[in-house]
């Protein structure tokens, strides 16, 4: 695999001042939990030129590394794996740490990952590209496990790239599985060990068991978590479906009620036009009696009725009056209305037309 090769790194004038996170690189070791919260609270360590004693003085506020700062952080990396594994103790260290501080380290390490030069990070991040340029660093490697040196890069890359979000929790396991393992083994030698086993099978040292442990438990409660959200949807899944099968229920009776509606509809469509038909037969017959009562009424007035009462008029005019005579026409004309009045009555409707 071919190696970029790495320049020396330029140590600053005495008019150069040091940033204090070039020194946690290349000074004395301290622990990186206590420089970053020295840091936080904006405690600086800055050397006597006479005594060429340290001491610490207090700005009052996080120092934030500026571009020359950020420069020779990133030259100092380049000193050796020493190095490397300084800034992956401060990069563990600053999940604990403010969010300011946090950023200031994550910035600092995409700056001294560039430099380094072992995976391309674009201008743009992106976590496809990420994911492959770390998966072919790692595949330059014939052997597996990775050299210790080599694997702290790779665990300062994930620590970077998950911080950057660049990286979720299987892309990660999966990176790391590919950088401790032969790729060449089998897949039966390869079947996921359970916790206790890994447990079983680490050195006993007390840190190594205590980081176990914490991850175990860590993922214990995210199991757990997703435990109780898969029983939760669980019940949730059972109360739809008795809502989804209740409401299949009254969808058929509603269908069924539909039907009977619809029949009853079509039965109202049908007799509505029977009484249509009926309304315009009887209509027709109502009019052909009323015509034909006008006409017999018509032809009463104007026949007989009109002949009496002329014929009494006449005698009544007479000299002398034909009285006796006018009475009788009278009289007839009276009794042929009266028997037509009585055939009008709605009691004489059946029977037929009075005789004259």
């Amino acid at each position: 695999m071919k190696r970029e090769t790495i320049k020396p790194l330029t140590v600053p004038t005495s008019s150069t001042p040091v940033s204090p996170w070039v020194t946690f690189l290349t000074g004395k070791k301290v622990p990186a939990d206590r420089f970053l919260r020295d840091m936080e609270h904006g405690a600086i360590t800055v050397s006597d030129q006479v005594t060429g004693k340290s001491k610490k003085t207090k700005t009052g506020r996080v120092i934030r590394p500026d571009e020359s700062a950020r420069n020779q952080f990133a030259e100092a990396l380049t000193i050796g794996p020493e190095q490397v594994k300084r800034l992956l103790s401060m990069l563990q260290a600053s999940s604990f740490a403010s969010d300011t501080i946090c950023r200031i380290v994550t910035d600092l390490t995409e700056v001294g990952i560039k430099r380094l030069g072992v995976v391309t990070l674009p201008d743009s991040l992106d976590a496809v590209a990420f994911e492959q340029s770390v998966s072919s660093w790692i595949e330059g490697f014939p052997r597996r496990p990775l050299k210790a040196n080599d694997f702290n890069l790779l665990l300062l890359l994930i620590h970077f790239g998950w911080y950057r979000q660049l990286l979720d929790h299987d892309t990660a396991l999966r990176l790391l599985d590919s950088a401790v393992r032969n790729p060449t083994l089998s897949k039966a030698a390869r079947m996921a060990p359970t916790p206790l086993e890994v447990l079983l099978a680490t050195p006993p040292t007390g840190p190594q068991f205590e980081s176990l442990l914490a991850y175990f438990e860590g993922s214990k409660t995210v199991v757990d978590g997703l435990n109780a959200q898969i029983q939760s949807e669980k019940e949730q899944i059972t109360r739809l479906s008795a809502i989804n099968t209740q409401l299949k229920a009254d969808i058929n009776d509603l269908h069924h009620e539909n039907a009977e509606l619809q029949e009853l509809k079509d039965a109202a469509e049908r007799t509505k036009v029977q009484l249509e038909k009926q309304v315009v037969s009887i209509r027709a017959d109502y009019q052909y009696k009323l015509d034909e009562q006008r006409g017999r009424i018509r032809g009463a007035l104007q026949g007989q009725v009109t002949r009496w009462l002329q014929t009494s008029l006449d005698a009544v005019r007479a000299s002398p009056p034909r009285t006796e005579a006018a009475e009788i026409l009278l009289e007839e004309a009276l009794n042929l209305i009266e028997k037509e009045m009585q055939w009008l009555r709605p009691s004489a409707s059946t029977s037929g037309p009075p005789t004259a």
